[in-house]
């Protein structure tokens, strides 16, 4: 069965959260604006004679994330996440952003979800010490040339060019269980000092994401964003930074003050202003802003 919908939305119908408003000259309200949907919306009806049964789905939301998908061509999957996080987008599923639905998106419901869904993806702990590897050694590339921090790369760049050779073979079963046994040592050893980079991060995250008052609020969040990510490439280098000092060592234990010299060294290294920032983000991925995939393979997911 079908139900018609009460009407073609407006943009005055959404509340959006700290003073933001959707503009009608965005190209999304603009195309919404010309598409016959009562016209269109009869037609569909028609498919549903039967008056009993589950309802189905707006034509609105339909036609819209047809229209989205084949503008961009996205899977399946991905054009359901984009017309979630886009208001814009939410234009074509006639469900307005109040303040309500925000507050559901952070309840402790909605949240223990996403917790969920998080814990039951898998990435391999292999496919992160890759990616963390690769991109501490980038970081570091130009730093080793010029000479600066020489005997504090030197070690770390050798074993990230050993790692790299092993996982650059076809063969590498007995390495990568030997890997995996050292990593978990490490991990384990790591925890004694969460304190420290709780403090670290909540150090960064504070005086890091924030903006010029000035700013439009778009640029605000971008801007926040890329902070964010920033700050994840910091702390994920450290990390790696850790474990290939670890691993040059023979397993030594850490200690303090060898965790306090590598976040000092780091995060003079990353301590880029913001239009380096972003040039560095534009140049090393395909989308400035990443997709939330990418955060969860650097930071990596451990149950």
């Amino acid at each position: 069965m079908y139900k018609f919908d009460n009407g073609q939305i407006s943009l005055e119908d959404f509340e959006q959260p700290v003073g933001m408003h959707l503009k009608n000259e965005n190209r999304w309200v603009k195309k919404a604006q010309t598409i016959p949907w009562n016209k269109i919306e009869k037609r569909y009806a028609k498919l549903f004679s039967n008056k009993k049964g589950n309802v189905a789905k707006s034509l609105r939301l339909g036609l819209g994330a047809c229209i989205i998908q084949a503008e961009y061509k996205y899977s399946d999957e991905e054009i359901v996440l984009q017309i979630q996080e886009n208001p814009y987008l939410e234009l074509y599923k006639k469900q307005p952003i109040t303040k309500a639905r925000i507050q559901e998106y952070f309840s402790g419901h909605t949240l223990n979800e996403l917790n969920t869904a998080m814990e039951d993806i898998h990435i391999p702990d292999e496919d992160t010490f890759i990616e963390c590897n690769e991109r501490l050694q980038d970081l570091s590339v130009n730093y080793h040339k010029e000479g600066l921090y020489t005997a504090f790369l030197k070690p770390l760049l050798t074993e990230a060019c050993k790692y790299s050779n092993i996982y650059s073979q076809s063969d590498n079963n007995y390495m990568s269980r030997s890997l995996q046994t050292s990593q978990k040592h490490f991990c384990s050893l790591l925890t004694d000092y969460d304190i420290i980079f709780r403090n670290y991060l909540a150090n960064e995250l504070f005086s890091d994401l924030i903006s010029p008052e000035t700013a439009s609020t778009k640029k605000i969040v971008e801007q926040m964003i890329i902070k964010m990510q920033w700050i994840m490439i910091e702390y994920t280098a450290i990390r790696q930074s850790l474990f290939l000092w670890y691993s040059h060592n023979d397993n030594s234990p850490l200690t303090y003050e060898t965790i306090r010299e590598h976040i000092v060294i780091i995060s003079r290294m990353t301590g880029y202003d913001d239009d380096d920032i972003r040039e560095y983000l534009e140049n090393s991925f395909t989308k400035l802003i990443w997709d939330w995939g990418y955060a969860a393979l650097i930071m990596g997911i451990r149950k």
